[in-house]
This record gives structure tokens, C-alpha cells and sequence, in this order.
């Protein structure tokens, strides 16, 4: 078996994977890490992350401080609240984006309404001019249309006989 040298083992994807588990492991929350990582859903990041009992075990000791020694807890609270103030500063703009999508949504829909509406005004005066040119009100252009539709259909139908 050939020896190697640690730096020959490792490559930056090891790197980056160590920086999400350990920042993971410092402030338990998956949003603010998957922000920096650009992970696009918690299950992705989850099994990206390489974290096990004994460190979990270890978080949530340094979390409830069980193990209080006054040494660096207030950097380590500091960075904490940053963190949530953080988490939920994304939980807010996340919130805002869905109630942007779904503005976006209505503002389509109600662009294909008006679209479909201007196409009807169209139609509508095309139809009129037609009738105007025939000499015909559009109440009777329309019945004389509906007419020729009825012969159409009765028409297609026998052939299909």
C-alpha cells in the first residue's frame, strides 16, 4: 500500500464539506448554512453534511451549556443570536418570495383574462363590420352565423354516416 501524504487526500470539495458540517454544528441552523453552501433543499443538505451522535452529542451539551466555563461563552452566544437574527432575517425574505410568487402568478393570470378579453373586443368588431357590410344588424349577423354553423355541423355529420 502506498503512503500519502494528508494534503494528497483531501481536495477544496473536503474542505467545503467540513466548513458546512462544522458551521452546521455551531449554529443549528440548516437555512443559514444552506445559504452559504447553496444547497436548495434541507434533505440535500442533510446528507451532505457529515455529522454524527458523538458531535450532535456535543452540540446540544454547548448549546444548553451544561458545561459552563466562562471562557469565550459570550463570542460563542454573540455568534449564536447573529445567527438566528440571521435565520430569521432568511425565513422573512423566503416568506416575502413566496408572497411575491404568488402576486406574480395572479398578475399573470389577470394579464390572460384582459388578453382573452381584448381578443373577444376583436373578434366582436370584426363581426360588426361583417354584419355592417352585409347590410345586417350584428343580432342578425350572429343568428345568420349560427345558422351556417347548425347546416355545417348537420352537414359533417352525414358525412360521417
Amino acid at each position: 500500500m502506498k503512503d500519502h501524504k494528508k494534503y494528497e487526500l483531501i481536495s477544496s470539495h473536503t474542505g467545503r464539506r467540513s466548513f458546512a458540517t462544522n458551521l452546521y454544528l455551531v449554529c443549528k441552523s440548516p437555512h443559514y448554512v444552506m445559504n452559504l453552501t447553496g444547497h436548495q433543499t434541507e434533505e440535500n443538505f442533510k446528507r451532505y453534511i457529515c455529522v454524527d451522535q458523538r458531535e450532535m452529542a456535543e452540540v446540544v451539551r454547548k448549546y444548553i451549556n451544561l458545561d459552563y466555563n466562562g471562557e469565550g461563552d459570550e463570542n460563542f452566544e454573540r455568534f449564536v443570536r447573529a445567527l438566528r437574527q440571521d435565520t430569521q432575517t432568511i425565513d422573512q425574505q423566503q416568506e416575502e418570495i413566496s408572497q411575491l410568487q404568488k402576486e406574480v402568478q395572479s398578475t399573470k393570470q389577470m394579464a390572460a383574462i384582459s388578453e382573452m378579453q381584448r381578443q373577444d373586443a376583436e373578434t366582436e368588431v370584426e363581426e360588426q363590420k361583417e354584419a355592417w357590410g352585409m347590410g345586417l344588424s350584428l343580432g342578425d349577423y350572429e343568428d345568420l352565423k349560427r345558422q351556417g354553423d347548425a347546416i355545417a355541423a348537420a352537414i359533417d355529420q352525414q358525412s360521417e354516416e
